[in-house]
């Protein structure tokens, strides 16, 4: 006779239910036939609404398979992790400049995904454009976490031994879940700190609306910098929206969406994670039975999706869009964006950029 109080938001649940049935209907031709959404307060890890398949009374889709529970390549979608581990380690910068040319590590010789070469780029336009050569390279310099140990320290017990995986892990190499994986973006919302999905609301002030969950008082863990999470936070904030739309209007373009996308080894899985104020989406799109399709590309699929639910429930139940305040540990200093380094005399045009000083790798431009 016990009752249980769920987080889940109705109308967050019911926007997110209708936007992947219309979503599927209008795909399928293309053999699009799943998909999956999660949407977490961020601040207090509330999940408002979960949908693990599009259609769970279709038994051709293996509908009982609970999409954001199962474990998938994420593809990806780990990038970020590997740049805030190299900014706090005192590798790089949001401006510092990177390769993007060929590269082998041992016998691994990685290739970006439009099996093309950018040269030098900044470290914020290499998140951005995805490119796998440059995270490959600083996944490599990682120490004291590599990112096989922050994922470790983040509680996903990954099967094998770090060895097994090398730098792969950069490119969804392990597989996990979309749980899991919204658990670490949000450590890019609250600073750093590693915080726990909430179901029920037990612990919450009884009456109140959703995200108003009283804050957990036991020890918190920091497995980012808060300025490390605020950088790449901001840094996933130069990805421009996706140009195709789904749903409803384009999201609102006052409003900064720090977002990812990912698809997976054999185009098996697109994903797309976003962060727009308070609220933390995710979306996956795929088939349970593993089935390829060259349509499941993250940017051009699942990216499109995750905007629609924003917007709607934006228009629904509006939200916090406040940034957080930059930590007091960072300083704005002027950059040549010509080289990543502080500004000289010999650089015509400069911009202000983000440094931990003590930490960022700064030296002043030749």
């Amino acid at each position: 006779g016990e009752s249980l109080a769920s987080t889940l938001d109705s109308t967050v649940q019911e926007l997110t239910e209708e936007l992947l049935h219309s979503f599927i209907r209008q795909h399928q031709p293309q053999g699009i036939t799943n998909a999956a959404a999660m949407v977490v307060h961020a601040p207090t890890m509330e999940v408002l609404g979960y949908v693990g398949s599009a259609d769970y009374l279709n038994t051709r889709i293996q509908r009982f398979v609970n999409g954001l529970n199962a474990r998938r390549s994420p593809g990806p979608t780990l990038k970020p992790f590997i740049y805030a581990l190299a900014i706090a380690q005192g590798l790089i910068t949001p401006d510092t400049l990177l390769k993007d040319t060929p590269l082998r590590v041992g016998e691994y010789q990685p290739e970006n995904f439009e099996r093309n070469f950018y040269g030098p780029l900044s470290a914020t336009e290499a998140l951005v454009r995805s490119r796998n050569i440059p995270a490959v390279a600083l996944s490599a310099q990682l120490q004291q976490p590599t990112l096989y140990q922050f994922l470790q320290q983040a509680g996903l017990n990954l099967p094998k031994q770090e060895s097994f995986y090398g730098l792969t892990l950069a490119m969804g190499g392990a597989e996990l879940s979309m749980e899991k994986l919204m658990a670490l973006y949000g450590l890019l919302a609250n600073g750093g700190e590693l915080r726990d999905l909430r179901w029920l609301r037990e612990d919450c002030v009884s009456g109140l609306e959703p995200g108003t969950c009283r804050e957990n008082k036991s020890a918190p863990t920091h497995l980012l910098s808060p300025e490390a999470a605020f950088l790449v936070r901001q840094m996933l904030e130069a990805n421009p929206p996706p140009q195709r739309s789904f749903g409803v209007r384009s999201f609102n373009q006052e409003s900064l969406v720090a977002w990812k996308t990912g698809t997976s080894s054999g185009l098996k899985d697109a994903w797309a994670i976003g962060l727009a104020g308070d609220l933390l989406v995710g979306v996956w799109v795929g088939n349970f039975n593993g089935t390829p399709n060259r349509q499941l590309v993250g940017r051009e699929l699942a990216g499109p999706l995750l905007f629609g639910i924003l917007e709607a429930i934006s228009q629904e139940r509006p939200q916090d869009m406040t940034r957080p305040l930059p930590p007091p540990g960072l300083k704005r200093v002027e950059i040549c964006p010509l080289s990543g380094a502080l500004r000289s005399s010999w650089c015509p045009h400069g911009k202000t950029g983000w440094i931990i000083p003590g930490v960022s790798p700064i030296k002043t431009s030749a």
